[in-house]
C-alpha cells in the first residue's frame, strides 16, 4: 500500500515535525487506488456472503509496509461512509488484540494500526503527502501531573 515517496513531485517536500512521542517517521506515497480496490472487494463480499470475517482464506487484505522491520497484513472487515469519503477497519492478521482504522476522504487518509506490540499512525501532511510514524505508547501514559488530586 505504502511506497517510498518521491521528493519534488506532488507535495512540498517539507519533513512532518516530530511529535512528541514519534519514534521513527517516513514519507509514503499511498496507493488510492489500491484502497479503493479494496473497498469494492469487501462490499462485493458482504452482498454475496452473510460474515465477512468468516474465513480468512477467503478474506479482503491489505498490506502495511509500514517500515522495513513492520510489515502486516489487515484484514478488513467493515466498512463505512464519511461525508467525503470511506473509512476500512479490521484486525492485524494473526494477530490477538490488534486493529486498524482508515479513512480516506479524496486524497486525505488518516489511520492508525495497533498490535500488542507497536502503534502506528498515518497520516496526511502538507500538500498531498503522506506520513507513516510509529509511536511510542508510553508516551500516551498517565504522568504524574496528569493525576487530578
Amino acid at each position: 500500500m505504502f511506497s517510498e515517496r518521491r521528493m519534488g513531485g506532488g507535495g512540498s517536500g517539507t519533513p512532518l515535525p516530530s511529535d512528541e512521542g514519534t519514534i521513527r517517521s517516513r514519507g509514503v506515497e499511498i496507493d488510492l487506488g489500491r484502497l479503493a480496490e479494496v473497498r469494492d472487494a469487501l462490499l462485493r463480499k458482504l452482498t454475496t456472503a452473510s460474515d465477512a470475517q468468516s474465513n480468512d482464506g477467503l478474506a479482503v487484505t491489505l498490506l502495511f509496509n509500514l517500515f522495513d522491520d513492520a510489515t502486516y497484513t489487515g484484514v478488513v472487515e467493515r466498512t463505512g461512509t464519511t461525508s467525503a469519503g470511506y473509512s476500512l477497519s479490521g484486525r492485524i492478521q494473526e494477530t490477538e488484540f490488534s486493529s486498524f482504522d482508515l479513512v480516506v476522504n479524496g486524497e486525505i487518509v488518516f489511520g492508525e494500526v495497533t498490535t500488542p506490540q507497536a502503534s502506528y499512525w498515518i497520516r496526511s501532511g502538507p500538500g498531498v503527502e503522506y506520513w507513516v510514524s510509529e509511536i511510542d505508547p508510553e508516551s500516551f501514559a498517565p504522568h504524574e501531573d496528569d493525576v487530578l488530586q
